[in-house]
């Protein structure tokens, strides 16, 4: 009697666990067609709070907009304490031909020291997803994380210049900027 009940504990186990993950999957397709529905991504940012993606999208004014989402992002700790693995996920849409670079950054929490905390870059794949995994070893108490996509342009020799520095001092108003996502509020259960 004691094994059968065992065994059917187990089994309650396994289906809870596959439930949880149909429904994490389930998440993400919701919130993916939400964000980009029949016609692509939205053209603005969300006007609800629901904690669905903020896509922003260029100041171009000529051809499709440039767009980036950041779909989730997580957070875990990193030995040592205060030290935290950020990890960002999302898409951008209508890339400019050329090279383009998608960064997280996020104002430091000293903010009259006008800098900004600016993750590696990352080259979205051609479908336009990316995923940046940053480590941080002394992150911000909180931070409003912010998707950029920065476009290297050189049209006769004037480059927008090494973007690094440039996000780090401006943020989102930095030169070659093309796009800005803010990220959702992260859920704690």
């Amino acid at each position: 009697m004691a094994k059968a009940r065992a065994k059917r504990t187990r089994l309650e186990r396994w289906q809870v666990l596959l439930a949880a993950a149909v429904t994490a999957v389930a998440s993400v397709v919701v919130a993916f067609l939400g964000l980009w529905g029949d016609t692509g991504p939205s053209p603005g940012p969300s006007s609800s709070n629901s904690g669905s993606p903020s896509p922003s999208p260029s100041v171009s004014s000529s051809g499709p907009q440039t767009v980036v989402a950041i779909i989730s992002w997580s957070e875990r700790p990193l030995p040592p304490p205060p030290g935290k693995r950020y990890e960002f996920m999302g898409i951008a849409r209508n890339l400019p031909s050329g090279q383009s670079y998608i960064y997280v950054i996020a104002a430091k929490s000293n903010k009259a020291s006008g800098q900004w905390l600016a993750s590696p870059p990352f080259v979205p794949a051609e479908d336009g997803r990316w995923k940046i995994r940053w480590d941080l070893p002394n992150p911000p108490a909180q931070a409003r994380w912010t998707a950029v996509v920065w476009f290297e342009s050189c049209p006769t020799g004037g480059c927008a210049g090494i973007p690094l520095p440039q996000l780090k001092e401006f943020g989102p108003d930095a030169p070659g900027v093309v796009a800005v996502a803010t990220a959702p509020p992260i859920s704690r259960r």
